[in-house]
């Protein structure tokens, strides 16, 4: 797990953030976050589940506490709901194959600190794509293979398929979000193998 980490997993957590101007209102809806037990991690709040394959691993809470820069003990709190709910982008989850490092990560974006509790996922997704290209610049050649409304896990979600060459490194993105309250949630896929998004569809219910 000591590289959970990675280029590829940062470059993953990037995917998922949309930065928009903030502001400092903390009226917002109450986030509620998902848990892990046995294979399984599942978020009420979002309405997914996910299986993880017996070889992959899931991140433990000081990783995820790493990733969101802050304290282990405040993931670990009671109060940690009520606090999430003040974050720009909370990270959920994540999970990866230790033997090719391809991951999976559940953030959820406060659209209400952004200013976008309106945005659609259509303009989401433009401005998420729009955004990498920006931040990555020369480090990163991007296509877009598909950007569409999909039935994901019951419900619809913006589907954002990509080919992506990041500093060298080939790899897929999947990206699939889904407006729940306040915030976006947001699954980004990061694969190294070449496959497909449906592989990875099927370990969502």
């Amino acid at each position: 797990m000591k590289r959970f980490i990675s280029t590829i997993t940062a470059f993953a957590l990037m995917l998922s953030v949309v930065m928009l101007s903030a502001c400092t209102s903390n009226e917002l809806k109450e986030f509620d976050r998902g848990e892990v037990s046995g294979n399984a991690y599942t978020s009420k709040y979002a309405g997914i589940t996910f299986t993880k394959p017996d070889s992959w691993v899931f991140a433990s809470d000081e990783e995820i506490a790493k990733a969101m820069d802050i304290g282990l003990d405040m993931i670990e709190s009671d109060e940690f709901n009520e606090e999430a709910a003040k974050m720009l982008t909370v990270t959920d989850m994540m999970a990866s194959d230790p033997k090719t490092n391809s991951n999976i990560i559940v953030t959820f974006q406060n659209l209400k600190r952004t200013k976008n509790t309106d945005i659609t996922l259509g303009e989401y997704a433009d401005t998420a794509i729009k955004n990498i290209k920006t931040q990555m610049g020369d480090n990163i050649d991007l296509t877009v293979l598909d950007n569409k409304d999909i039935n994901f896990c019951n419900d619809t979600f913006r589907k954002i398929a990509m080919d992506v060459t990041v500093y060298g490194t080939q790899i897929k993105q999947y990206m699939y979000c889904k407006k729940c309250g306040d915030f976006m949630a947001v699954i980004t896929v990061t694969d190294n193998t070449g496959g497909s998004a449906e592989t990875y569809e099927a370990m969502f219910s």
